[in-house]
C-alpha cells in the first residue's frame, strides 16, 4: 500500500512539473476587413496563444490598433455583428451580413469563438449582402457605393452602445 502511495506522489510530482515547463507558443495571424472592394483593415496579430480563435484575434486586433476600426459582438459573445457602420440586418428582403474566411475558406461552422487558427493563417472578414434566389440566398460583397450604411462619426457613436448590445435596424 505504501508503495502505491509512492508511486502516486511520484507521478503527481512529475505531472506538476512538465506542465509547468510548457513553454509559450507566439501565433502570428493576418487579419483582413473588407467592404466591397474597400479594405477596412490588414494588420498582423501576434497572441501568445497556440490555438487562438478567430473572435480572440479581433480582439486583440482592437486592442493593437486602437481606432483602426470598431466592432460591436452578439450578445453572447460570439459573433462579430457590426463593424464601424456596417452592421447584420435585413433591408427589402436582402441579408447583410458579416462573414469571414480562414486562408481564403469560409469555415465549416460559423462561430468565431469556436474557430481556432494557426501560426501563418489569414482571417479575411468580408460584409456581404444576400439575395434571395428561389428558396436560397446568393452572397456577394456588399457594394458600399451603395450608401445604404452611412459613415458614422466616432464622437457619437462611442458609448452608446456596450460590448454585446444588440444592434438596433434602422
Amino acid at each position: 500500500m505504501a508503495r502505491i502511495a509512492v508511486m502516486l506522489v511520484v507521478m503527481m510530482i512529475a505531472s506538476a512539473l512538465i506542465s509547468c515547463a510548457g513553454e509559450v507558443v507566439e501565433t502570428t495571424v493576418t487579419l483582413k476587413i473588407t467592404v466591397g472592394s474597400d479594405q477596412l483593415f490588414s494588420g498582423e496579430i501576434t497572441v501568445n496563444n497556440a490555438n487562438p480563435t478567430v473572435l480572440q484575434i479581433v480582439k486583440e486586433a482592437e486592442l493593437l490598433y486602437p481606432g483602426a476600426f470598431r466592432v460591436q459582438y452578439d450578445e453572447d459573445d460570439t459573433q462579430v455583428v457590426k463593424i464601424n457602420q456596417y452592421y447584420n440586418t435585413e433591408i427589402e428582403g436582402n441579408i447583410y451580413l458579416w462573414e469571414y474566411k480562414i486562408n481564403g475558406e469560409f469555415p465549416e461552422t460559423g462561430k468565431a469563438s469556436a474557430n481556432t487558427v494557426a501560426d501563418g493563417d489569414v482571417i479575411e472578414y468580408v460584409f456581404d449582402v444576400g439575395t434571395p434566389v428561389g428558396n436560397k440566398f446568393v452572397y456577394e460583397p456588399y457594394d458600399p457605393s451603395l450608401g445604404l450604411f452611412p459613415e458614422e462619426d466616432v464622437a457619437e457613436t462611442e458609448g452608446e452602445a456596450d460590448e454585446g448590445e444588440e444592434i438596433a435596424e434602422e
